[in-house]
């Protein structure tokens, strides 16, 4: 709404008080004059005015927000940048004068400061000495103008911290002297200048090619858009990742199409991968290395699982089994022999068992078996023994037999009240067959009271 007071003398000049038509304005009478105000009510605006007003609007905000942002960004990694830059300088610097302070080198130490001022954008290095005095200065003064040189310091404080460029003149964990390298500020500044020029310039003819060509080109991208949209929430709704993006007109949406599509079989292939990956580190987790064995983790899952379901319980066995020559077979013939020995029980040991048998490596060269519905002691005995006589083949490895036997402690999941109980008494059972029993077998048996 536009007004404007007229005294009467200047009520020809009214036309130049407003920039809206006569048949716009409403005049209200004062004792000063007439007062002229528009009526909203009979304004009316084109379409084009309305577009071209809300985009210059909208244009001009979204300059302003891009320009502090992305100067401030750029700011920001420019002061990253130039504080690592600057301790990296220092600290070089430091070490290309580590000797000359030590032997009190002015010349050397002058010499230094004029190449590295030289090879880098660099306002001053000063070398101090451990008792505050300067040994060395190349600290050049700002140019004359006062306001350009109290603009620029300020801007080198709130953008490089004071210890950036501080670092020691270090000699057997000694510290000689300290180094403290200023960075110049001109290149930001001029860095900024060029940066903003760039982006207003940029914007500028962003903004009249969109003012331009929005009309023209909207249909085209809005239905490129609700076809990618439609797609995308597609895939989240239903976590169906084998929809793909259908082709577009639009060469620059087309592109957006193939790389989503792209990204889709590479999370495929990911996820693929992922789980290849997790079944490989599973089974690694699982299992022996050597024998490709459930290891004593996956025979303590095991052995829980059986000891707590109230199917199996009461009715299986637990054997230990130890080889009774493996350290002379290890000094005899060799780890790889050694190797070769537990490998060749693993095979037999489990093809002698029942395929719903659970056979295990839990030690060096100590073995474990879970032997399934046995109600009997004499089941599990049976059992045992075919098992001993698996080592009555001898092993030949590189030419060389190699006689191996082993000892088994048999115990009965029924006679123990819990896990540990029931593993206490195999390995009893187990130490019992090495020392006191020829056939080198045992079967623990409960104290009477």
């Amino acid at each position: 709404m536009i007004s404007c007071t007229l005294s009467f003398q200047a009520k020809e000049r009214l036309l130049l008080c407003t920039n809206t038509t006569i048949s716009h304005v409403r005049p209200i009478y004062t004792e000063s004059g007439i007062i002229f105000m528009t009526d909203p009510s009979l304004v009316t605006t084109s379409l084009k005015s309305y577009l071209l007003k809300s985009q210059t609007y909208l244009s001009l905000l979204i300059l302003a927000v891009c320009v502090v942002g992305m100067t401030s960004i750029a700011a920001h990694t420019f002061k990253r940048y130039s504080e690592y830059n600057l301790q990296l300088i220092a600290q070089s610097f430091s070490e290309q004068i580590q000797m000359a302070v030590l032997l009190e080198d002015k010349r050397t130490i002058d010499d230094t400061i004029k190449i590295f001022m030289q090879k880098y954008p660099l306002q001053s290095i000063q070398v101090i000495n451990m008792t505050g005095e300067i040994i060395a200065n190349s600290a050049e003064p700002l140019p004359i103008y006062r306001t350009d040189a109290a603009l620029l310091e300020s801007i080198q404080t709130w953008l490089i911290s004071d210890h950036a460029g501080y670092t020691n003149v270090v000699h057997n964990a000694q510290i000689l002297a300290q180094v403290k390298v200023t960075n110049s500020i001109f290149p930001l500044i001029s860095f900024l200048k060029l940066f903003v020029l760039f982006f207003i310039i940029s914007l500028g003819g962003v903004l009249f090619l969109i003012t331009f060509s929005t009309n023209l080109i909207y249909r085209n991208i809005d239905h490129s858009l609700a076809t990618l949209t439609l797609t995308t929430e597609s895939i989240i709704a239903k976590r169906n990742f084998t929809q793909r993006v259908p082709h577009s007109h639009i060469a620059e949406f087309n592109t957006i199409s193939e790389s989503f599509n792209a990204l889709l079989n590479e999370i495929q292939t990911w996820q693929a991968h992922l789980q290849q990956e997790n079944s490989h580190l599973e089974y690694r987790a699982l299992h022996d290395i050597l024998t490709q064995l459930p290891n004593r983790a996956y025979f303590n899952q095991r052995l829980a699982q059986l000891f707590e379901h109230p199917n199996t319980r009461r009715h299986f066995a637990l054997l230990y089994i130890d080889n009774n020559s493996f350290k002379e077979i290890n000094d005899t013939y060799g780890h790889q022999a050694g190797d070769a020995v537990l490998q060749e029980m693993a095979i037999r040991l489990k093809r002698t068992l029942r395929s719903n048998d659970f056979i295990a490596r839990i030690g060096g060269d100590e073995f474990a078996v879970l032997l399934l519905n046995i109600s009997k002691p004499m089941q599990a005995m049976t059992a045992a023994k075919n098992l001993l006589r698996v080592g009555d083949t001898p092993l030949q490895f590189e030419n060389t037999s190699i006689q191996f036997g082993f000892s088994i402690g048999v115990a009965l999941s029924v006679q123990a009240d819990s896990i540990e109980q029931l593993i206490h008494q195999a390995d009893q059972a187990m130490y019992q067959a090495k020392a006191n029993t020829p056939q080198k077998l045992a079967i623990y048996t409960p104290i009477s009271t």
